[in-house]
C-alpha cells in the first residue's frame, strides 16, 4: 500500500514520531509518511472494511485545484526517494513503489490523450472501421476489468457508467493537472497547498 489517505487511515503513533512525523516538504503529507514507513521496514497494510466520510470538490475548477496538489505533492514525495530507485537495497520502494508511480500516476495520464488523438486522426484519415474497431476492443476489456473489480467490491454494476465519464471527461483534467504539476516542477514555481472549499451539503441515508 503506497499511500495511505488522509480521509481514511490509521497511524501507530510511535512509528510515525520515530520517523519524526509529518514533514512540510510536500504537498501529499500523507504519501511522503507511508512512504518514509516502507523505507524504514515497516508493513503498511489495507483495512477492506475501514470506512469513512469525507467531502469531495463539487465544481471542475476545485476538482481541479485538488488533483493538482496530489499530483505535484506525489511528484515531490517521489523525489525525495529517488535515491533508492533500483538500488540493491533500494526494497519493494525502489524496485515496485516508486516504478509503479512513474508509470500510471504520470506516464500513462500523459500520453492517454495522444491515443485519443490518434483515434481522431485516423477516423479522420479513411481508417475508421480498423481504428474504432481497436479502440472498441480495448474499451471492452476496460470494461471487463472494472465489472470484475467493481463484483469483488460487492457493489452494483451501474457504478460501470462511470467509465464513459472517466473515458470522455475526467481522463482529460487529470491530464491538465498533470501538464500544470510538471510544468511548475520544471519552473520551478512555488506551489501551496490550496483548501478545499467545505460546503457542508452531504447527506448521510440511512441503511
Amino acid at each position: 500500500v503506497p499511500v495511505v489517505p488522509g480521509a481514511v487511515g490509521a497511524w501507530r503513533r510511535q512509528a510515525v514520531l520515530d520517523l519524526g512525523g509529518f514533514h512540510e516538504d510536500t504537498l501529499a503529507e500523507d504519501t511522503d509518511l507511508t512512504l518514509r514507513i516502507i523505507a524504514a521496514g515497516k508493513r503498511v497494510v489495507y483495512a477492506e472494511h475501514a470506512l469513512a466520510y469525507t467531502e469531495a470538490p463539487e465544481t471542475v475548477r476545485g476538482l481541479l485545484k485538488q488533483r493538482f496538489r496530489w499530483t505535484y505533492g506525489v511528484l515531490q514525495a517521489c523525489w525525495k526517494h529517488k535515491s533508492r530507485l533500483f538500488q540493491r537495497d533500494g526494497g519493494a520502494l525502489g524496485w515496485l513503489i516508486l516504478p509503479t508511480f512513474a508509470i500510471y500516476q504520470f506516464v500513462v495520464p500523459f500520453i492517454a490523450p495522444a491515443v485519443d488523438l490518434l483515434l481522431i486522426l485516423a477516423l479522420l484519415r479513411g481508417q475508421p472501421v480498423a481504428a474504432l474497431g481497436y479502440y472498441l476492443l480495448f474499451f471492452a476489456l476496460d470494461l471487463l476489468l472494472s465489472a470484475v473489480a467493481i463484483l469483488l467490491e460487492g457493489e452494483e454494476l451501474g457504478l460501470l457508467i462511470g467509465l464513459f465519464v472517466q473515458r470522455i471527461v475526467y481522463r482529460q483534467l487529470l491530464w491538465v493537472a498533470l501538464v500544470r504539476s510538471l510544468w511548475n516542477a520544471l519552473a520551478g514555481f512555488a506551489v501551496g497547498w490550496g483548501k478545499l472549499a467545505r460546503t457542508g451539503t452531504v447527506h448521510m441515508r440511512s441503511g
